[in-house]
């Protein structure tokens, strides 16, 4: 059995954050399918409870966060999802681009009792 690594539970947790972020989006598109399937393989080889606490985390965090500071109409959008790591450590930044905002999200997964989440949002 493989010993999950800081990379592959990170790597579980950016999946999180873009199935859940991007569920809030009138549509969101993954930009690079290989991007967005490398991911979903890191999930799903997370137990199934894991599962369920890292999209907890982050659905706690945008019901608690995002949908009340950010601007209603930002949810309303059809967003395309750009996934870069960040050049100064092994996150992913996530971005969601639409027509009028960009939105930045980024998670750090510290094990099952706490993570850190930033976000960022661009007007165009």
């Amino acid at each position: 059995m493989q010993k999950m690594t800081f990379t592959t539970n990170q790597t579980a947790f950016e999946y999180a954050i873009y199935e859940i972020v991007g569920s809030y989006f009138k549509k969101a598109t993954c930009i690079s399918t290989i991007q967005e399937q490398k991911l979903i393989v890191h999930f799903k080889e997370q137990k199934q409870d894991t599962q369920c606490l890292m999209e907890n985390k982050v659905d706690s965090y945008v019901k608690g966060v995002l949908l009340k500071k950010l601007p209603e109409e930002l949810w309303d959008e059809e967003v395309t999802v750009e996934m870069r790591k960040s050049p100064d450590s092994d996150v992913m930044n996530l971005f969601f681009y639409g027509d009028k905002y960009a939105l930045l999200v980024k998670g750090v997964y510290r094990g099952k009792n706490n993570a850190d989440f930033t976000y960022k949002l661009f007007k165009k």
